[in-house]
């Protein structure tokens, strides 16, 4: 894996050692799977669930991201909504909703590295 790449992994707070030995050290299995990370709408369902107060579908998405995150060890995202998962599964929606944009970002940031990935 080119420095560059590294980089842009250890950004989205994955050790990417670790990520690739997880992955029998084929780099191209893990950016294939990252690229279909790509295709997830998880986020989507979680920030409309929270918007509508919907918190059994908001967790549920919620719970998914939390599981591909950690997969893929996509740590900064997957460190904010675990915590939306817990609140979640405990029905506290509010604090969920408060951690909405931090959540948002880090979505995005991933879905943009993810995207110049070759």
């Amino acid at each position: 894996m080119d420095l560059q790449t590294k980089m842009r992994l250890e950004r989205l707070g994955m050790d990417v050692p670790a990520t690739l030995e997880r992955f029998l050290g084929n780099e191209k299995m893990l950016i294939k799977f990252l690229k279909k990370f790509q295709a997830d709408d998880n986020m989507e369902k979680l920030s409309l669930a929270l918007s509508k107060g919907d918190v059994q579908t908001a967790y549920e998405a919620a719970h998914v991201l939390k599981g591909i995150s950690a997969n893929l060890a996509l740590g900064n995202l997957n460190e904010v909504v675990a915590k939306q998962s817990d609140l979640l599964k405990h029905d506290h929606l509010k604090q969920a909703t408060t951690l909405l944009p931090e959540a948002q970002s880090a979505y995005d940031e991933a879905k943009r590295i993810i995207d110049i990935l070759k």
